[in-house]
């Protein structure tokens, strides 16, 4: 079971760094990896201007807070800590978004996931 959960853990983290990774603060003037994020919310579910721009401040406050996270050298505390402000930062979301949005990000999400387990198992058997 726990490495089930560690597997989950990984897989999320390697999922919402490649969305963190998505955009080149350097070519985005509004705001940096915070905005992929954003994007990859509004193609999961539709996000009306308002939902938009509360969200931008807190995707923003977690590129920030990972960056700082990353110079954790103690990997445990590092997983520990990132699951954290994902939590929080999903928290956050939830308040935000209405029921149907939050199903439907939900099921994106496990397409997501369901679609790196099976790129990683086609691996394993390689």
């Amino acid at each position: 079971m726990k490495t089930t959960n560690l597997i989950t853990v990984l897989i999320s983290m390697m999922i919402l760094s490649s969305v963190m990774n998505a955009a080149n603060p350097k070519d985005d003037k509004k705001g940096g990896k915070g905005n992929a994020m954003i994007e990859t919310l509004s193609k999961d579910v539709t996000l009306t201007e308002n939902q938009k721009a509360r969200v931008e401040p807190i995707s923003q406050a977690l590129m920030v807070n990972i960056k700082e996270a990353n110079k954790i050298a103690d990997r445990k505390k590092l997983v520990s800590v990132k699951k954290e402000l994902f939590k929080e930062y999903n928290k956050s979301l939830d308040v935000i978004l209405t029921n149907d949005q939050k199903t439907q990000r939900t099921l994106k999400e496990k397409e997501r996931v369901d679609a790196l387990r099976n790129k990683i198992k086609t691996n394993q058997d390689k």
